[in-house]
Order: structure tokens, then sequence, then C-alpha cells
């Protein structure tokens, strides 16, 4: 839609993101991830746990439609282990 060939546009830009990577290593910056490193951890692991929350209620929610026990069965399994 925007006009640009994917794979040329997604090959210049890993071959950028190597360039970088070369540069950053070459000059040792490795003491300024430190700066960067603890937000963007703690977001990828909100993200992720924010898709797990999501998807295991969803499956939770889909055995009630189904089977009342087993949909039982596996609230109270939830519950035990969110609570364990």
């Amino acid at each position: 839609s925007l006009g640009v060939k994917f794979l040329p546009f997604y090959a210049w830009t890993q071959i950028w993101a190597a360039i970088m990577h070369i540069v950053l290593a070459m000059t040792n910056m490795c003491d300024l991830i430190a700066w960067v490193t603890r937000y963007s951890c703690e977001t990828f692991g909100c993200l992720i746990a924010i898709i797990y929350l999501f998807t295991g209620s969803r499956s939770l929610g889909e055995y009630f439609y189904h089977d009342m026990e087993a949909a039982l069965l596996s609230l109270l399994l939830g519950v035990g282990t969110c609570l364990a």
C-alpha cells in the first residue's frame, strides 16, 4: 500500500541493524545498555504476561460452553495455580 517492496526493505533494515550492532560492539557501548535494558525488559515481560492472561482466560471461558464439570475443575485449578 505504500509502494515499498517488502524483501528489499527488510534486507536493508537487517543490514543497518547489523552495522549498528558491529559499531556498538567495536566501541564497547555495552555499558550504556544498562540504561535501556531494564525498561525494555520490563515492558516485554508485561506484554508476555498480558498475552498469557488473555489466552488463559479465553481458553478457560471456552470450557463453560461445552462441559460444566470440566469448566469448574479447570477454574478451580486455574485459581489454585494463581494463588499458589
